[in-house]
């Protein structure tokens, strides 16, 4: 868990610092991955990032329903906050 969390952390550091492409890069490294390969967890970020970058409200929807189904609700509740700011 720990691996991914850090994950998480370099996207969020790298979108903070409007290096967005960066962002980008650790999300392709994500893409890469076969999707056996993919922890449920980190494609729930990868979404919520891709709703970050694009303004993508659907993006941001399919991630808040992931942390609802891996009862995750810290994230599912920072996924909700971030598509209120979107749609404002």
């Amino acid at each position: 868990m720990t691996v991914k969390l850090g994950c998480v952390g370099a996207r969020e550091a790298a979108f903070e610092r409007g290096e967005t492409s960066k962002v980008e890069e650790l999300l392709a490294l994500r893409g890469g991955l076969r999707r056996g390969e993919r922890p449920p967890m980190l494609d729930a970020h990868a979404r919520r990032f891709r709703g970050k970058l694009d303004g993508d409200l659907e993006a941001f929807a399919v991630a808040a329903a992931r942390f609802r189904e891996l009862e995750m609700p810290f994230w599912l509740a920072r996924a909700e906050a971030e598509l209120g700011r979107v749609r404002k």
